[in-house]
Parts: C-alpha cells; structure tokens; sequence
C-alpha cells in the first residue's frame, strides 16, 4: 500500500511535534501494510512557508532515523501546494 499524502514530518506546519511520534508513526504505517510514504508537508505563501530546502532538512533527518530503527519503507518528499 502507497500513503500518497501524510503530515508526518516533525517541526513543520500541523505535521508531528518530535521525531519520535513521527518514527512511530511510521512503524504503525508499517505494521499496517504501508510500504511508500510520500510526505506532503504544506506550502502556503504567507503561512507555512516550507521550501525544499526546509522540508529536505526534516526529512533527510527522518529518513537517517528510520533506517537505524530498522523501519523499511520506501519514503519520499512532495508538497501540498495551495
């Protein structure tokens, strides 16, 4: 199964507060059959300003995390662009 459109990238816009809860939430993703997650963090001029560069830097750092918890998903980065 493919999450095509999660907030899950801790620190940025309505996503979760730590690395922790998004670590764990993707162990759940896994144990619930998800094998591709495509993190679409908001951007929204004015609002939640996240570059590629912002959303690179959480997710790079999420991804580092994941794979030392041994979490094999397939992850991506997107925008939810308004």
């Amino acid at each position: 199964m493919i999450d095509i459109h999660t907030h899950i990238l801790h620190g940025i816009d309505d996503g979760s507060e730590s690395l922790e809860i998004s670590l764990e939430q993707l162990k759940i993703m896994q144990n619930s059959g998800v094998d591709t997650v495509i993190f679409t963090p908001h951007y929204i001029r004015n609002s939640y300003h996240n570059t590629k560069e912002v959303i690179r830097e959480k997710f790079d750092e999420l991804k580092s995390a994941a794979e030392k918890e041994g979490i094999n998903l397939n992850l991506y980065t997107a925008a939810e662009v308004y």
